[in-house]
């Protein structure tokens, strides 16, 4: 299990004494004993306990859009992107294969408590060819809505932010396979669809909130597995549970993402 965070920049816009959000990176065997056991929901129960977090919300991207609604969730339909609310809640998502997900949290000026959202999306629902555009437009503006209440409410120096989860497939043997299987441009509209994806989010972050997230470990290379991801928000600390790490990707900022893509091919 790798430790991180590794900032692959001074992190400037965090004031003196605020920690940026750590992650730590694993399989499930790293982070449980209990995989043996496969009946629905005692994974998660035993996630929870061993992260310490405490009745956490799902932000659930196959939910409905009534239910998700229900829930005060931003999306655009069942499918397309979660953007959960902004609160003092403990938060995990489930099933990231090509999906990726942000972390924002900051110290609200109100309260003086730890507040985050986390967000669940699909690139491929939003960046492929056959995506209509109103879907992409109505993301940015939900993600502005989210990004300005953080901007509104949290302390100035409190907010950090990181971007999990997603798949990319090289030009190794596992891609040859993966092409006589799936097709070479569904795999160029992952990949190019998880580039653009973390290039919009980014310059949304950057926009409004004055800094780059960092995206923790890079995609998922070659692989069919997904990816957890679990959000402690007292204590800034997130734990993504990946099926097989690579030594392949590591921590960049999106401003560097053509130059690691390099790497990935």
């Amino acid at each position: 299990m790798q430790e991180n965070f590794n900032p692959p920049k001074k992190q400037e816009h965090l004031k003196e004494g605020v920690k940026p959000i750590f992650v730590s990176v694993g399989t499930p065997g790293n982070f449980s004993k209990a995989e043996a056991d496969d009946e629905q929901g005692l994974f998660q129960n035993h996630i929870s306990k061993d992260f310490g977090l405490h009745n956490p919300q799902e932000i659930n991207w196959e939910a409905g859009a009534p239910k998700l609604r229900e829930q005060n969730f931003l999306n655009s339909g069942e499918l397309t992107y979660v953007i959960s609310t902004l609160d003092s809640t403990d938060k995990f998502s489930k099933g990231l294969f090509p999906c990726t997900s942000l972390i924002v949290c900051g110290i609200s000026k109100k309260t003086g408590e730890k507040i985050s959202f986390l967000t669940h999306l699909a690139p491929r629902a939003l960046f492929s060819n056959l995506v209509e555009e109103d879907k992409k437009d109505e993301f940015i503006d939900h993600l502005r809505q989210r990004l300005t209440e953080v901007a509104n409410q949290c302390e100035e120096g409190t907010v950090d932010a990181v971007i999990v989860g997603g798949a990319y497939a090289s030009r190794d043997d596992d891609r040859t396979k993966m092409v006589s299987l799936v097709g070479s441009n569904y795999i160029k509209s992952v990949n190019d669809s998880y580039i653009g994806s973390i290039k919009l989010v980014s310059t949304e972050v950057a926009r409004i909130l004055k800094f780059e997230p960092t995206v923790v470990y890079g995609p998922k290379i070659n692989s069919r597995g997904q990816d957890d991801i679990y959000f402690d928000n007292e204590n800034r600390r997130a734990y993504l549970v990946r099926p097989e790490l690579s030594v392949n990707t590591k921590d960049f900022v999106p401003s560097d993402i053509e130059e690691e893509r390099r790497k990935w091919q």
